[in-house]
């Protein structure tokens, strides 16, 4: 493209929606799948401090 070109540019970002729920009893078991699984993984105690160069490192 020769310089000075007009140009459109698009930006679109992941388009995602989340579901509702609205069944009380449903949300509750969501919830306490959610907990139950962040119980069997924790993070843990003494771990690396990780900076934010280093997370971007990880692959």
């Amino acid at each position: 493209m020769p310089e000075e070109s007009e140009v459109d540019l698009i930006v679109q970002g992941p388009f995602i929606i989340p579901p509702e729920v609205t069944d009380s009893k449903e949300r509750e078991r969501i919830l306490k799948s959610v907990v139950a699984s962040m119980r069997r993984n924790p993070i843990p105690d003494g771990g690396p401090a990780l900076t934010r160069e280093a997370l971007h490192e990880r692959r």
